[in-house]
């Protein structure tokens, strides 16, 4: 592949900021959202706001429409001479588009699409902090899930994965490059420096290598949220592998508080976070340790409840799953339904 030298101006963009107000906007219906820097929010539908920037007119483009103002035909040409083939191209334009959703903010319904979104950036953002065993093959895994909830299907997903600081792209050469630069060669292909939408085509460059930082790169430290809750910490990937090889019993203790019938809407995200991690670092591999849980616990009747969040919180386990397993638990009339989490931040948790 070709090195495009980056553009001698870039857009300041903290991402943090925008994604930490999708996430108030989800516990708490408040004002809608705002511009940050060159960035700003324009209304899709009622209550749904769709990341974009703004064009020399005032216009807002939505980020995920970015691939509008590609001259298709061109751009093409330009990247098979830098060595990448028209299927490349589609998943390149796939996932910088689906990537801006990650920023989305729908307030029509509180879905359980938005927990794995959450949940898998969370996720990468602590372990690009503070590595765990295995870190780049987590942290990996954590991207590959989350563009599925992108709706990115396999074949694009299975091209990228995260290797120390960098996203890293398979293109169909079986050549890996590293993302930042396949953001740097399609914008260099653009010749966005001469074109008429020159400041709108920065900002997008800007956006997408911010993105792509942001997912990938360690940045700063305060990126961790901060709840009042006594297992806040416990949502971090990092934090919550390191309390169950040191403090199981505390990592025990906070599931068993997750099926408390009365939390608040902060407590009940940390609540689902906590279930997921325990599925995605534990039960998703290795089912049978749930029952680690139930002899901690001692009560049947407790971990019943936690076993039925967890399978109701649909990540990786199941009820068939449980049931091939001695649980000591009659899960027949078990029923998960689909809808069941849509709203759980304004309702009591299912168990």
């Amino acid at each position: 592949m070709t090195s495009v030298p980056a553009l001698s101006q870039r857009t300041t963009m903290n991402l943090a900021d925008l994604f930490f107000q999708k996430l108030d906007s989800f516990l708490d219906a408040g004002p809608g959202p705002g511009s940050f820097g060159p960035l700003v929010y324009v209304q899709a539908e009622p209550s749904q706001f769709l990341l974009a920037a703004t064009n020399a007119g005032g216009t807002a483009v939505p980020l995920v429409r970015w691939h509008d103002l590609l001259p298709r035909k061109a751009l093409a040409r330009a990247m098979h001479k830098r060595g990448y083939s028209e299927a490349d191209l589609d998943a390149i334009v796939v996932v910088l588009s689906r990537l801006a959703l990650v920023f989305e903010v729908d307030r029509r319904q509180r879905t359980n699409k938005d927990y794995f979104i959450f949940f898998y950036v969370l996720q990468l953002l602590a372990l690009k902090q503070r590595p765990i065993e295995g870190g780049d093959d987590v942290r990996s895994k954590a991207l590959y899930f989350l563009l599925f909830e992108l709706s990115i299907d396999h074949e694009v997903r299975a091209r990228l994965r995260l290797s120390g600081n960098r996203m890293m792209f398979a293109t169909d050469e079986l050549v890996e490059v590293d993302f930042s630069q396949v953001v740097d060669e399609v914008y260099g292909s653009l010749g966005i420096e001469r074109a008429k939408e020159h400041a709108l085509l920065s900002c997008m460059h800007g956006f997408h290598r911010a993105v792509v930082a942001f997912v990938a790169a360690p940045g700063d430290p305060e990126l961790r949220l901060s709840f009042d809750d006594r297992n806040a910490d416990l949502i971090d990937s990092d934090r919550f592998v390191d309390a169950l090889a040191r403090d199981p019993g505390r990592v025990f203790e906070a599931l068993a508080a997750a099926v408390d019938r009365h939390q608040s809407n902060d407590r009940l995200f940390v609540s689902n976070m906590i279930l997921m991690n325990y599925s995605f670092h534990v039960l998703k591999d290795r089912p049978e340790d749930v029952l680690n849980l139930r002899r901690y616990l001692g009560n049947d009747g407790l971990f019943g409840e936690v076993l039925r969040a967890l399978i109701h919180r649909r990540m990786f386990v199941d009820k068939a799953q449980f049931a091939a397993i001695d649980t000591g638990q009659d899960l027949s009339d078990l029923v998960v339904d689909s809808g069941l989490f849509y709203n759980i931040t304004h309702s009591e948790l299912i168990v």
